[in-house]
């Protein structure tokens, strides 16, 4: 019973914020200011910093499996 009354909250809580989260939904940005030199700099550099993580936990899975064994 208290799993039921947990889920019923989730799901109220999810409801709740997506209503109140798509009326206070800011405009999609015009074509000239998702491509600007700021913006595009923007996603360059979020870009190499998920290349470079993802580098470093592969090589980090690399070295945990060969101190394994």
């Amino acid at each position: 019973m208290a799993v039921l009354g947990v889920v019923a909250a989730l799901v109220a809580a999810l409801c709740i914020g997506y209503v109140v989260g798509y009326r206070r939904g800011s405009r999609t940005p015009t074509w000239r200011q998702r491509t600007s030199r700021f913006a595009l700099g923007r996603q360059t550099v979020g870009l190499v910093a998920l290349v470079a993580a993802s580098r470093v936990q592969r090589s980090a899975r690399r070295r945990l499996r060969f101190v394994g064994r």
